[in-house]
């Protein structure tokens, strides 16, 4: 009996709460409807450049301008995405874009100049990519 009455109560409630006209406020052609700014519209206008290793929306640094690295490192062939010739650095890896076919080498030990390309990637995805300034044995 006690479970009638409530089966019934509930019904009551709920059909009550279908009566009810719609509470949400309608726009009408004439006014405009705020909604809440994207992430990328609240960030920031100049994100901090000062560091070469952060990618963004923003220009990168002028690659004429960069400063060169000097260093010691290691060839060796990557065998992603189809390959490609890296040079590992104690200052990081780098991607030459014109490393000679007389240094293409698995383990050449070299001395080397490079001109880091801060705006430009590539398929191969190892290490920044570089033009080679300067570069000799060890």
């Amino acid at each position: 009996m006690i479970h009638r009455l409530l089966a019934s109560l509930a019904a009551v409630f709920a059909l009550a709460a279908c009566d009810k006209p719609d509470q949400t406020p309608k726009p009408s052609p004439t006014t405009s409807v705020e909604t809440s700014p994207s992430p990328a519209d609240t960030a920031p206008a100049h994100p901090d450049t000062s560091n070469p290793n952060i990618r963004g929306d923003f220009a990168a640094p002028d690659t004429a301008a960069a400063p060169l690295v000097r260093t010691a490192g290691t060839i060796r062939y990557v065998e992603v995405e189809g390959g490609g010739w890296v040079i590992d650095t104690p200052d990081g890896t780098f991607q030459p874009l014109n490393l000679d076919a007389a240094y293409r080498v698995n383990g050449q030990r070299v001395t080397v100049t490079l001109r880091p390309h801060y705006d430009m990637a590539s398929t191969l995805q190892v290490g920044l990519i570089a033009d080679i300034v300067h570069i000799a044995k060890r």
